[in-house]
């Protein structure tokens, strides 16, 4: 790199080419100083669209709703943990109460992307793990609990895991395509894996949700309801045991770069205290425990109807005002 170019002010998206194009070369001095620059200047670019866009109507209308979601789960749902809020979360996610028309489905077309809100697309009806993951990530925060959107790397061929269940607890509308190019993108689009390349080994393919309670360590995967505990450095292991979630933490840290020093410390906790066992579940299978918590909002549709109702106005909002940065 020219000395004039770290004076440069450049895009995300410039850095983030860049980043990548660092990462695929070898390791060196030179190489891994270059990586480090970049990192501190895309966490500044990512907190200037954070500040620069606060005031707009699409993320107060979205911030109107996470709150209004977390003060639902304690009020209406009597969440007591964030465990029990993430499978509320996936069950009004999946069921269409954050979306216009009751209507939401996993599709990697027609969706917007605005680096300070990615969770805001779901009101649009459509989205994918990283919209998925932010906006669980941004509720439980909401609800005073530890939790940040994480990136990690899942093997392309992995089939997640549905903890042994005969079926998943919660029907999830997955858009399928029309086109053969399209559906060839959504065979693997599940695990959001954008380029199947060796890249992603580095860099992640995947977003999930890393929360800490009661000094224990979960992953929770809102797109595959899939809930993970800390098995070695860096790594989530889903609870049969099947497939590993490598965390990547430097992209991590631009999804929260709001609050670098808050993952970073929780990374650190989360290392260096493995989960011995999973508390939660006091003696239950996930199974039975997710199918309880599912079965008792299956009881709550009359109020979750009335959730959505009050949320329409704001629903409203995003819809006509989330229209810039569209995806890559």
């Amino acid at each position: 790199m020219h000395g004039g170019e770290k004076n440069k002010i450049m895009k995300i998206e410039e850095l983030e080419n860049k980043l990548l194009e660092i990462i695929e070369e070898e390791e060196t001095e030179k190489s891994l100083s270059l990586k480090e620059y970049f990192n501190k200047e895309m966490i500044k670019q990512f907190q200037k669209e954070i500040e620069k866009d606060k005031e707009e109507p699409f993320i107060i209308a979205y911030n109107n709703i996470v709150e209004k979601t977390a003060a639902f789960l304690n009020s209406e749902l009597l969440v007591e943990d964030p465990i029990t809020a993430a499978i509320a979360f996936e069950y009004m996610l999946w069921k269409g109460y954050f979306s216009k028309d009751k209507d939401y489905q996993f599709r990697l077309e027609e969706r917007i992307c605005n680096y300070s809100g990615f969770g805001a697309d779901i009101m649009r009806g459509n989205g994918v793990c990283l919209n998925n993951a932010t906006m669980l990530s941004d509720v439980l925060k909401s609800m005073d609990y530890s939790a940040c959107t994480s990136v990690c790397y899942v093997h392309e061929n992995a089939e997640i895991p549905d903890e042994n269940r005969e079926k998943m607890p919660i029907d999830r509308n997955v858009y399928k395509g029309n086109t053969l190019l399209e559906k060839l993108k959504v065979k693997k689009a599940i695990l959001a894996s954008y380029a199947l390349r060796p890249i992603t080994k580095k860099v992640g393919n995947h977003a999930i949700v890393l929360s800490e309670y009661n000094g224990e360590f979960y992953g929770i995967d809102p797109t595959n309801l899939c809930f993970m505990t800390h098995s070695n450095e860096n790594q989530l292991q889903s609870l049969n045991g099947l497939v590993d979630f490598d965390l990547k933490p430097t992209f991590t840290h631009y999804l929260n770069s709001d609050e670098v020093d808050n993952i970073k410390e929780m990374y650190e906790n989360m290392n260096e205290f493995a989960n011995k066992d999973v508390s939660f579940l006091d003696g239950s299978s996930i199974k039975d425990f997710y199918q309880e918590k599912v079965e008792f909002c299956d009881s709550k549709k009359n109020i979750l109807k009335d959730f959505h109702e009050e949320c329409l106005n704001d629903i409203d909002i995003v819809c006509k005002t989330l229209t810039k940065n569209k995806i890559r």
